[in-house]
């Protein structure tokens, strides 16, 4: 999220690892393979290597629509991690969670998207008091 923030570009040895990790996945691996914590790491390997590929693609491809949009979550991407991690687990305690509606879920995604959005300007805010002389605001 970071790199489309900031305009960066990544290695070009990563494109090459995502794309054999994302193939692994989806040919070599059944997904019933790994079981708790790995379950968790290889997930986290193939949601990153997917959003790498997707990030070559957007960046080949132009569209500037959808980059926007990725750099701007990728402004607030821990406040974001952060607010749907916590607003997951309420989820799931709740009597929606053991249900599993997706339309409720889909409403705490925008939430968490609402309240990484105060973070991050509460952060800014903050971050740009403490940056001026004597605390005076700009």
């Amino acid at each position: 999220g970071k790199y489309v923030f900031e305009n960066k570009k990544l290695p070009w040895l990563i494109y090459p690892a995502a794309a054999a990790v994302v193939l692994c996945g989806c040919f070599l691996f059944p997904y019933n393979m790994f079981d708790g914590v790995h379950y968790r790491y290889w997930s986290t390997c193939m949601g990153l290597s997917v959003m790498v590929l997707l990030e070559l693609f957007l960046r080949t491809v132009r569209f500037a629509g959808m980059h926007k949009l990725l750099a701007v979550f990728g402004g607030m991407s821990l406040e974001l991690y952060l607010a749907h991690v916590m607003l997951t687990r309420i989820y799931r305690i709740s009597p929606f969670g053991e249900e599993k509606r997706l339309l409720e879920y889909f409403v705490i995604l925008i939430l968490a998207i609402a309240v990484a959005w105060t973070a991050k300007k509460i952060c800014d805010r903050i971050s740009s008091m403490l940056q001026s002389p004597a605390g005076q605001p700009q």
